[in-house]
């Protein structure tokens, strides 16, 4: 009875242990390969992101940035404010603009939202490619 009693109690104490030893040698989260896969997820939502959000922005921004440095002297201008001017004069990031007869506004370059019309054909030809 004695025996049998050491006998169960040394299954009862060392059958869970033995239980998880085996648990975690199979737990493939517990190799470098399943924490990569593990991380998978997440990774992918990231790249994700990147490529619908800030991808499309950044080329956004650097057309934008294109457009502000080929306004020159006579083109058409749009501003943010909604008033359309016409490019009289550039002193580095102030554009004299003109929005009436005798009316004459500086502002500041990234205050165009527009290029509506341009003597040397960039924001036409830009405009055309638009909207082919």
């Amino acid at each position: 009875m004695r025996i049998r009693h050491c006998l169960f109690s040394a299954v009862l104490t060392l059958g869970p242990v033995a239980a998880w030893a085996q648990n975690q040698a199979a737990d493939p989260r517990n190799s470098p390969m399943g924490m990569l896969i593990s991380f998978l997820p997440i990774l992918a939502f990231g790249a994700i992101f990147y490529f619908l959000l800030f991808r499309p922005q950044q080329q956004a921004q650097k057309e934008r940035q294109k457009m502000l440095a080929a306004v020159g002297r006579n083109d058409k201008v749009l501003t943010s404010g909604g008033i359309y001017a016409t490019v009289v004069g550039i002193r580095g990031d102030i554009l004299d603009v003109k929005i009436a007869d005798n009316v004459k506004v500086e502002i500041n370059r990234s205050f165009v939202s527009k290029v509506i019309a341009a003597t040397n054909g960039t924001a036409q030809a830009a405009a055309a490619e638009k909207k082919s």
